[in-house]
Formats: structure tokens, C-alpha cells, sequence
């Protein structure tokens, strides 16, 4: 499960880092934006099926603070969705070097089970597996982009850490 964790991580990063470049507007202070580390905190299994984790993202902000909102991502591997991850809202400080520990919870699709997940971490290869992002960026109560992002390579985000 280990591993299982890792690509969570991962696919965090690459929630906030989608909503990062793809920001509201500032798009130069946005892009210079760094995700620093990814770590997982902590993993539990909340069910047969569910799964909660903490996840550490480090954030190198230049650019004014903004909030990322309605954090979603399915992971697939070929046209199959595995596993469904989601998140709590993000607050980024602005100008800012900082840790941000996320909560997010997390489902194995039907057709899969636990077990299935860990004998597809067993023999994991990023180049197999593709992600869909959904999320939004707001700066302040008015200013916001719907973001959505398919067909993101994994082994993509794991070359951003």
C-alpha cells in the first residue's frame, strides 16, 4: 500500500500544481509557482473499499495567495478507472515558501478491490497509468477558473517532485 500511497501523493501535486498554471489571471506570477516536495503523511484504510491520507505538499508561492477548490482526480490505468481521489479546499499563501498538509480521502472503483491494488502497486509502472484532474482556482470571493485536465500521464507528475 505503500506504493498505492506515493501515486496519491502524486496525484495531489498534480491537482494543485493544475490548478496552479492554469491560474486566475496573474499567469507569469503563476507559472513561476514550484511544488517543492510530496510526501505521505499518513495512510488508513477507512473501509473495504476507502481510504483516507495526509499528504505534504511543498509550495513555493511568488505570486498572490488563492484557493484551490473541489479537488478531483481519476486514476486509470488503459480506458479503466481504479481509483476515485478527492480533497479538502486548499488555501495557498501568497508570497510565501510553506508545507500544506491535505487531507484526502479516497475509493477503489467498482471492479477492483484492495487486493487488486496492491498487486497492480507490486508491478507499478507510471507509463501505464493516466490521470483526470478537476478542480477550481479562485483568487478572492469573485475571481475563478474551472479547471479540467484528461488523459494526464502519471509518469508525467512523478517527473515534477
Amino acid at each position: 500500500m505503500a506504493k498505492t500511497a506515493k501515486i496519491l501523493g502524486y496525484v495531489l501535486a498534480a491537482l494543485v500544481s493544475a490548478a496552479l498554471l492554469q491560474g486566475c489571471g496573474l499567469k507569469k506570477k503563476f507559472s513561476e509557482i514550484k511544488l517543492t516536495s510530496v510526501e505521505v503523511e499518513s495512510f488508513k484504510l477507512t473501509g473495504m473499499k476507502t481510504f483516507e491520507a495526509l499528504v505534504d505538499v511543498g509550495v513555493d508561492n511568488p505570486a498572490p495567495s488563492f484557493d484551490v477548490k473541489r479537488l478531483n482526480a481519476v486514476v486509470r490505468k488503459d480506458t479503466s478507472a481504479i481509483v476515485r481521489l478527492w480533497s479538502e479546499n486548499v488555501s495557498v499563501d501568497g508570497k510565501s515558501l510553506k508545507v500544506y498538509r491535505i487531507p484526502v480521502s479516497g475509493a477503489v472503483e467498482p471492479g477492483y478491490t484492495l487486493m487488486e491494488l496492491a498487486v497492480l502497486a507490486r508491478n507499478f509502472n507510471p507509463e501505464d497509468y493516466k490521470v483526470d484532474v478537476s478542480a477550481r482556482a479562485e483568487i478572492g470571493a469573485d475571481i475563478g477558473k474551472d479547471l479540467e485536465f484528461k488523459d494526464i500521464p502519471l509518469s508525467k507528475l512523478m517527473k515534477q517532485e
